[in-house]
């Protein structure tokens, strides 16, 4: 069994801000790379919400695609989100442009029945970033268009806020720079960890206490 930090084919369901996307597809199976993912594979995250994983198993497909086969562990799973607890999406890899290696844009197409091939009326893609080991470990991140650099093949959209909560890309060129820029962000020692060490959380509202000075004389 391999190691997988997180299941992406989960993003359905969470509202994920700064996402990136694009609204139609960037790449071609000439952009797909190779890479040493087969077998049934474990999965750790960092989400404490996320739905409970029995086994997710990555098959090669013809074209340099891979079908990603999820069997959620939560008998609520098919009542609460109207899908099968065993459901399964083709995904493709394309190589990142960056002197570190083994880095790929990571994206999953729609299996829709009756469809000529999977994601060929498919409208919007979410892409992540993944790395993949020579053994077929594989650690997945998910981009913030926050801190994405403006482009303009770039359309941020922006709440009320003027936060943004999408980028969508218009090239593939405009995705693979960005994506650069996250590896070499990613893989640059910082001066402190992004990930605090621990947090403490009062219990209930009633341990939550005001400290006032006292008064001086």
């Amino acid at each position: 069994m391999h190691l997988v930090s997180k299941a992406f084919a989960l993003v359905a369901l969470f509202a994920l801000s700064g996402c990136w996307v694009s609204e139609r597809a960037l790449f071609t199976p000439e952009d797909y790379a190779v890479v040493p993912m087969e077998g049934e594979y474990e999965r750790e995250t960092i989400r404490k919400n996320d739905a409970k994983i029995a086994k997710i198993e990555y098959l090669r497909l013809p074209g340099k695609r891979y079908r990603q086969v999820i069997t959620y562990d939560d008998p609520a799973y098919e009542e609460q989100f109207g899908k099968p607890s065993t459901n399964s999406n083709d995904i493709a890899f394309v190589a990142i442009p960056s002197e570190h290696e083994d880095w790929y844009v990571v994206f999953e197409f729609e299996n829709k029945p009756g469809s000529a091939s999977p994601g060929s009326e498919q409208t919007e893609f979410m892409y992540f970033i993944a790395k993949v080991s020579e053994y077929g470990g594989m650690q997945i991140f998910q981009p913030d268009c926050r801190g994405t650099a403006d482009s303009p093949d770039i359309v941020a959209n922006t709440g009320p806020d003027g936060d943004k909560r999408f980028c969508v890309f218009q090239s593939k060129e405009a995705l693979l720079a960005a994506a650069a820029d996250a590896v070499d962000f990613i893989e640059t020692p910082q001066v402190v960890l992004a990930e605090p060490m621990g947090s403490l959380t009062p219990k209930t509202d009633s341990d939550l206490q005001t400290l006032v000075p006292a008064e001086q004389d």
